[in-house]
């Protein structure tokens, strides 16, 4: 066999331990299929969507001690054999599912039961549902996508068929852990409260 005709070098695959002992060079990636992908920035509307939502976690979580809050692109560990790690925007994890006093280092070592991605510009529809569908698999309860563009969100539980909620909406996201938290309806508006408000 000549030297051109060898099989090229079997592809080592990163693992989520890798990723998470891996320097941090400043770059936002995401481990998909044992592959490093790298993230754009985001734009501007996208950044004050998700400072809206943290606002929403902490409100709720202030006056409610039930469970973890977290922003920021925090792992979640979706897929193993190869490994995916996806970051989301934001995220609420009970008390239930991991203990208040968890150490917190590295990623969610359970699926959070809330998870909060927003849409940018350069999303495609069919990129987006394969990440709803990794969360909802891998046993996240609820996914809830935002649209800065249209001023709407996409929810989509492992419970029921995906719905959609528009500006003057309410979103009753303890209807999907009754069980785990007391009231929590938000306004859907106040997802947008920092963008230029619609007619």
């Amino acid at each position: 066999m000549s030297i051109s005709s060898l099989p090229p070098p079997t592809e080592k695959l990163i693992t989520a331990d890798d990723l998470l002992n891996m320097p941090d060079d400043g770059r936002v990636t995401e481990l998909v299929r044992g592959r490093i992908v790298e993230m754009p920035p985001t734009q501007l509307p996208h950044g004050k969507v998700c400072l809206a939502i943290g606002g929403i976690l902490v409100k709720y979580l202030e006056v409610h001690d039930v469970g973890h809050g977290a922003v920021n692109d925090c792992g979640i560990i979706t897929k193993r054999a190869p490994d995916t790690v996806r970051g989301a925007d934001a995220a609420f994890g009970s008390y239930v599912r991991l203990p208040k006093d968890q150490p917190p280092r590295g990623y969610w070592p359970v699926s959070p039961e809330i998870v909060f991605e927003v849409l940018s510009p350069t999303d495609r529809p069919g990129a987006t549902l394969t990440k709803v569908s990794e969360y909802l698999a891998a046993g996240v309860v609820v996914v809830i996508v935002v649209d800065p563009d249209e001023y709407l969100i996409h929810v989509n539980a492992a419970s029921q068929l995906p719905f959609e909620l528009g500006f003057g909406d309410q979103l009753k996201l303890n209807q999907f852990l009754p069980e785990s938290l007391p009231e929590w309806t938000v306004a859907v508006r106040e997802f947008f409260r920092f963008l230029p408000q619609p007619n």
